[in-house]
């Protein structure tokens, strides 16, 4: 891809990776009535971050920013949004248990942590970059949100 259209493929990615974890931790929130606040702070969560993504995709239309190539591949996230609508087509298709959510919530944002999806930008402005950086610290506070429940819940 070329730059100019892959920062945008990969911004929309990124969208879209969002509102997947918004829309799974919905569903969680359904499915889990005793811990439907956790799951909805989650959710909420998500709801922003897609915010955020767009405003970033509008911020990078005005400017030189660019993603690093190769620190972060389109393809790669493609392949991890595939896997989390998949996640979410199971949620809402059956019975899991909060052991299995949780496993499935924290694969989620781990990957977007572990990938530095958040993390990719060359030539970003100071506000470009003061926003993945919320993103990503967001990420990883899902992340240890998730693992704690997970470990309390015996996991």
């Amino acid at each position: 891809m070329a730059g100019g259209e892959s920062r945008f493929t990969i911004i929309g990615l990124l969208k879209d990776m969002e509102d997947t974890a918004r829309q799974l931790y919905e569903v969680y929130a359904g499915k889990f009535p005793d811990k439907k606040d956790f799951w909805m702070g989650l959710s909420e969560d998500e709801r922003n971050h897609v915010g955020i993504v767009h405003n970033i995709g509008s911020e990078i239309a005005q400017g030189d920013a660019r993603f690093v190539d190769d620190k972060f591949k389109a393809e790669q996230i493609h392949n991890d949004l595939g896997w989390a609508k998949e996640r979410l087509a199971e949620a809402r298709g059956s019975d899991l248990s909060l052991k299995k959510a949780l496993s499935t919530a924290f694969q989620l944002e781990d990957s977007l942590v572990e990938k530095e999806y958040f993390g990719i930008m060359e030539g970003a402005t100071h506000d470009i970059r003061q926003f993945f950086q919320y993103l990503s610290e967001a990420s990883k506070k899902h992340r240890e949100k998730i693992r704690a429940l997970l470990e309390k819940e015996g996991g």
